[in-house]
């Protein structure tokens, strides 16, 4: 039933009836020694053929390179190429047919060119990515990753290109874990086909307390901003003083207020013994904001007072209120007091 026959250099192999099957080759290509194994076809020709050639040259690779080839009708395509010089495998170079290569299939039509069934870990060969399995369907690696780039600088980096997270019927979103367990959030809102896009400034705040604002086309930039803020006191400071003096209004001041335009607002509850005549004004920076000017009388009995005013601080300073006694009385007590500043950028 199996008959081989033939020389040296090939063989054959024949049924009980000597029709020949299969032929086994050993011959030269391109001047080095090749091992075929051809089958016949219907027409009594041979045409399909496996081979492997020890020394082929490819692509101008000389001695050293193993190349397993088919072919049909005389024509060899290169399947694998294995360079033992170099320790590289070539899996369907380009002069093969194949297109696609797929691992843990047996289906005929692939969609890629490599298709897993499975997982997939990438290693440097010294951690233990290499023996640690990757989530099922899923993949591991060890070093960076570049989408556009050939040398990327962080675990993943993209190059003239963008990126975008998107869950079905739920709004996308980037977290970020710190030093513990603990997850910060940003999340997109429900806004439907609707796009957004917001421009991020160029430059960091100039100064503390300040907040991003937006153009209607969502351009940020960096406005100075102070929430109102509020000193609060319940101690009485009793006061004869004769000309503005820092810290006549004790507490009554703020400090580090940034570059920008506020609105102040003072009111307090203000007691004497007779009739007196009062001042109040804003000092920013040590210097007095004369246009701040209020003055006002006390009767002799607990009076409030309040002042409204608008003043622009050049640069960061300390924002405070200072009080006087114009004419007449013994002097004033300044009994609860509240002193708030607002940007009004």
């Amino acid at each position: 039933k199996f008959h081989v026959v033939g020389g040296d250099n090939s063989s054959s192999v024949e049924t009980a009836t000597t029709n020949v099957l299969a032929q086994l080759e050993n011959t030269t290509n391109n001047g080095s020694a090749v091992f075929n194994i051809q089958a016949k076809t219907a027409t009594n020709t041979f045409s399909s053929r496996l081979g492997i050639n020890p020394t082929y040259n490819v692509g101008g690779v000389g001695p050293g390179v193993y190349a397993w080839y088919a072919g049909v009708n005389g024509t060899n395509k290169q399947i694998l190429m294995y360079d033992f010089v170099n320790f590289h495998l070539n899996i369907a170079p380009s002069n093969a047919p194949i297109n696609n290569v797929g691992i843990g299939f047996n289906q005929p039509t692939l969609g890629s060119k490599l298709t897993i069934n499975g997982n997939l870990a990438l290693s440097n060969g010294t951690g233990t990515y290499s023996t640690t399995a990757a989530p099922a369907g899923g993949a591991i690696i060890e070093g960076n990753v570049g989408i556009g780039t050939t040398g990327p600088g962080q675990k993943l980096q993209v190059n003239n290109g963008n990126i975008r997270l998107s869950n079905s019927g739920t709004a996308g979103e980037m977290q970020f874990q710190g030093t513990s367990t603990g997850i910060t959030t940003f999340k997109a809102g429900a806004q439907g086909a609707t796009n957004i896009n917001y421009t991020l400034p160029t430059a960091a705040p100039a100064s503390n307390g300040s907040v991003l604002a937006s153009t209607t086309a969502g351009v940020l930039s960096w406005d100075s901003f102070l929430k109102p803020t509020t000193v609060k006191s319940s101690v009485n400071a009793s006061l004869n003083p004769a000309s503005y003096s820092a810290g006549s209004v004790s507490s009554m001041s703020i400090a580090s207020v940034p570059a920008g335009t506020y609105l102040i607002t003072f009111n307090a509850e203000i007691t004497q013994a007779g009739s007196t005549a009062c001042a109040c004004i804003v000092n920013v920076g040590g210097t007095d904001a004369t246009d701040t000017e209020r003055n006002f009388v006390i009767p002799a009995t607990i009076s409030s007072f309040s002042m409204m005013a608008e003043i622009t601080v050049a640069a960061t300073s300390t924002v405070e209120i200072r009080c006087k006694k114009t004419t007449g009385g013994s002097g004033f007590t300044i009994g609860k007091r509240a002193f708030s500043l607002q940007s009004s950028n």
